[in-house]
């Protein structure tokens, strides 16, 4: 999640703004292709893994 392609939770500020990054939500379809790709990831075969779970 740290890697140059994740947008988990940092989005940049402008030059007017304290700091260099804010906290931003990430919407559902977001969550739930972060949750396939950790699932693929760590080998688990159940079909279907909820957030909610």
């Amino acid at each position: 999640m740290r890697g140059d392609d994740s947008s988990f939770f940092l989005t940049p500020r402008n030059n007017t703004q304290l700091g260099w990054f804010r906290r931003s939500a990430i919407g559902i379809n977001k969550l739930y292709s972060i949750m396939a790709e950790m699932k693929t990831d760590a080998g688990i075969t159940e079909p279907r893994i909820t957030p909610y779970r």
